[in-house]
């Protein structure tokens, strides 16, 4: 009796591994450097869309139309040439040392440096000589921390207006973090982690390669159990991420959004395998293009390969790979009745330290449907881990210390959101 009591107690533990093995698989691969992190260089969210629906089909997910992908189109600029950048004579390290600005132009040169920062910042004839000479072959290298405001002028009508005719700018942050561009057209722009700021710069080298691409093909990957009444509910994550900068530095995305994709696959791969037929018609969507506007999910309820109205609720899943300190959902201050089932959940089943609340948010693949009517939750996890849109967030690196709880608060909450 003592035996079968600890197999039973063991049971769950067990599941909950083995559900980790594959979730890490699904991360490992998504995130690895044969992905370029997901964008449109090297046709990079195609190789993620074709192991996707591949995972789809060996977990008995059927299409839901004749075959599992919901294509579209999309303007992206990528860099997937030349990165290259250095001050003097050290060369930087893209992702590490800088990043470019996502919208700027191809550019390749020698330039000058003026560099302004709190050491002249309040000398008005020092600065006032720099911005009235001839700066078309010179980087202007304005850092204005320290001082007060009074570059804020000059910072404004530089980075953002361009009433400046320079060959390009370079900024200093703390951080850098990235996001992608539908466009091209802006001029060259360096953003400088201020970690690998010199003392003194006099001159610049860069030869970056920026390519616009139109109406670049990209897909939404869809599989589909059917369930018991005409009625369904959407488990989706997204699956693209920023791609590269250069050929040899990649953003891998693995909390943002591979650990979603795992979470979704998951799920898939559980109602797969059980073979019972569930309430709701589920389906499994992995989105693209939502790093450069939700243009995927946009594209879906535009779209639709059902009626918006038969859709009784979707779960979108975003950053999945924390959880230590529980999940935050985005529009539980608006569907309660399903916030509190949640709640329920985790109360019984002990799953999670929290489960908090947001309102409505324009910030991940939710949005779209929520503004077409159809009830919805954004959900993602909170704790330690804060890698995000840079070139740490890596497999190596992401816990999953929520990942189990995660898991089994959606799967209840997906056979018992029928019972509300």
């Amino acid at each position: 009796m003592k035996k079968i009591f600890f197999l039973l107690f063991l049971l769950p533990n067990l599941l909950f591994a083995q559900d980790l093995t594959y979730a890490r698989y699904i991360i490992d691969t998504l995130a690895s450097p044969a992905f370029h992190g997901r964008g449109y260089s090297f046709s990079a969210d195609s190789l993620a869309a074709d192991f996707l629906a591949k995972e789809l089909k060996k977990n008995r997910i059927k299409p839901i139309e004749t075959d599992y992908y919901q294509t579209f189109k999309i303007n992206s600029n990528v860099f997937q040439g030349n990165m290259f950048v250095a001050f003097d004579k050290n060369e930087l390290v893209a992702g590490q040392d800088y990043i470019v600005d996502s919208k700027m132009n191809s550019v390749n040169g020698s330039f000058k440096v003026f560099t302004i920062d709190k050491k002249i910042a309040f000398n008005e004839k020092k600065v006032k000589k720099i911005f009235d000479g001839d700066l078309s072959e010179a980087f202007i290298l304005i850092d204005t921390v320290g001082t007060k405001g009074v570059l804020n002028d000059y910072y404004l009508k530089l980075v953002y207006y361009g009433y400046y005719n320079v060959a390009g700018i370079i900024t200093v942050s703390d951080n850098l973090t990235y996001v992608p561009s539908q466009v091209n057209g802006g001029r060259s722009h360096i953003i400088l982690k201020r970690d690998a700021l010199p003392e003194k710069i006099k001159k610049i080298k860069v030869d970056i390669d920026a390519v616009l691409k139109t109406d670049y093909v990209t897909r939404n990957v869809i599989g589909y159990i059917r369930g018991q009444v005409d009625s369904f509910l959407l488990i989706t994550a997204h699956y693209d991420h920023l791609g590269t900068m250069g050929t040899n530095v990649f953003f891998p995305g693995a909390h943002d959004n591979a650990s979603g994709c795992a979470m979704v696959m998951s799920l898939a791969k559980y109602f797969g395998d059980i073979r019972s037929i569930p309430h709701y018609n589920l389906v499994f969507v992995f989105f693209s293009g939502e790093e450069i506007g939700l243009v995927g999910s946009k594209f879906f309820t535009e779209n639709p390969p059902f009626e918006l109205s038969k859709i009784r609720f979707v779960l979108n899943l975003d950053m999945m790979g924390s959880g230590d300190e529980g999940v935050r959902i985005v529009n539980s201050t608006i569907f309660t009745d399903e916030y509190e089932l949640m709640l329920d959940i985790n109360r019984e089943y002990e799953l999670l330290p929290q489960i908090k609340k947001r309102g409505a948010a324009k910030n991940s693949d939710h949005y779209y449907f929520y503004e077409n009517g159809v009830p919805s939750f954004f959900v993602y996890s909170l704790g330690d881990y804060k890698e995000y849109h840079n070139i740490y967030d890596t497999r190596e690196n992401i816990p999953l210390p929520g990942f189990s709880g995660m898991y089994m608060l959606f799967r209840v909450f997906m056979q018992k959101l029928h019972t509300i």
